[in-house]
């Protein structure tokens, strides 16, 4: 008896769907409505459907989830003149009889989906392209992590304006095969004088005294990352420690620092760096912390890099402060002074753009802090230069003028995001 009952609700529903129209309804912009897998999941049996809506020019019939219960997302329309075409009434009518009959809809209807989910997850995919960076956690074999099909060659803004030069002018080969640079020993223990003086220094450390401050020539160009390498192996070399054997007397000229470069790719020591930067041997391409930790390491000289990176510019630079101090306090030679001397290397630091060796670090009365450098691109002033190996005594508002010229505080880097450091990690053997 309840089965006659549901087959007459049934032919009835059937009935009144067919006096409707199946077009779309002007309140329902998007011309869908809860069709029948929404029914379905709702477990409606309701012997009165409400009227399915298509698109115009779509034969298929289109069904809007809904995660609420009862069909509130459904809206009940007012009957209209039929104007459905004859051909679509029998999908019409079996779709109904499936609902009603407990048949599974048919696959028809679902098509659609699993594309528009695709769409989705592609659109947001674009997240997860990845991007050129001169960062480098390991130089050792990177090439295994990523195939070097897959790498791409960096641009001017990361080589320079000479990204894609084959071979420096001649007149810039004859002057840097004649000049090593602009070199100036003895500038560590000037700083560390004028530092005790200074009034605003509550503490500072400095690095070892064996470091040479090595500059750029005129017309010389952008080679601070070589002459940041000269400086780290004038360390090397003067304080007797690991690798000093591999340099000789005399620091390596930016000619032979490419070959060493070039040597350490041939030996699988960052070897995507051929490909990122084209070669550097004879041109005038920016090199960076990854080419000085793939020329180190090649020599068995370690050499960890560490990079500081935050969307947020004040806590990279403030995790960079605190990475140097820890440094130099791990080479105290004097714990009760003012300054503390150590005999630590200097440090490779690099930003975007621009690289500079670490001499130094400085905590003022007034909390700030300040990375005493050693700036390639700047001759130290005849002021500093003229007292090397003498005593001096300078009035405390002058030797604060003094430094400025080697402190890299807040006012230079809160314009930067990411730093890398090279810390060379192996030890003088005059210590």
């Amino acid at each position: 008896m309840v089965g006659a009952e549901k087959r007459g609700s049934v032919e009835r529903g059937i009935d009144e769907f067919m006096m409707h129209t199946d077009t779309a309804h002007p309140d329902d912009p998007a011309g869908t409505s809860a069709g029948p897998e929404a029914r379905e999941r709702e477990g409606s049996s309701s012997s009165t459907p409400r009227r399915e809506s298509r698109r115009k020019g779509d034969r298929s019939h289109r069904h809007r989830h809904s995660g609420a219960e009862g069909g509130s997302s459904s809206r009940r329309r007012t009957p209209t003149k039929k104007t459905a075409a004859p051909s679509s009434q029998p999908r019409i009518v079996q779709a109904w009889r499936d609902i009603f009959g407990s048949k599974k809809p048919g696959r028809t209807h679902e098509a659609r989906r699993p594309r528009q989910r695709s769409r989705t997850e592609s659109s947001g995919g674009s997240q997860l392209k990845p991007t050129k960076s001169r960062a480098s956690g390991s130089q050792e074999n990177d090439s295994s992590a990523r195939p070097l099909k897959e790498i791409t060659k960096l641009g001017k803004s990361d080589l320079g304006r000479h990204h894609n030069e084959n071979h420096m002018p001649e007149w810039l080969v004859s002057i840097l095969e004649r000049n090593e640079g602009v070199c100036k020993e003895g500038i560590v223990p000037i700083l560390q004088q004028l530092l005790d003086q200074c009034p605003t220094t509550e503490y500072a450390y400095v690095c070892s005294p064996c470091v040479t401050h090595i500059s750029k020539m005129r017309r010389e160009g952008s080679f601070c990352g070589y002459r940041n390498i000269q400086m780290l192996t004038s360390w090397i070399i003067a304080s007797g420690a690991q690798g000093s054997n591999m340099f000789g007397p005399k620091f390596p000229s930016i000619f032979q620092i490419q070959d060493l470069i070039e040597n350490a790719w041939d030996n699988g020591f960052n070897a995507q760096g051929r490909v990122e930067t084209g070669g550097i041997r004879g041109t005038r391409k920016y090199i960076g912390t990854p080419e000085a930790a793939a020329m180190f390491s090649s020599l068995g000289i370690p050499c960890p890099p560490q990079a500081f990176k935050d969307k947020d510019f004040t806590v990279a630079r403030n995790l960079l402060y605190a990475a140097i101090e820890r440094y130099f306090q791990q080479g105290l030679l004097e714990e009760d002074s003012k300054v503390h001397a150590t005999v630590l290397p200097p440090i490779y630091f690099q930003h975007r753009g621009h690289s500079m060796t670490i001499v130094g670090f400085e905590k003022q009365t007034n909390g700030k802090s300040n990375l005493l450098v050693f700036d390639p691109g700047y001759r130290d002033p005849s002021v500093v230069s003229n007292l090397v190996g003498k005593p001096f005594r300078h009035p405390p508002a002058k030797a604060s003028g003094v430094l400025e010229s080697y402190r890299r505080g807040n006012k230079y880097l809160r314009r930067f995001g990411e730093f890398e450091i090279l810390c060379l990690a192996s030890s003088p053997s005059n210590a």
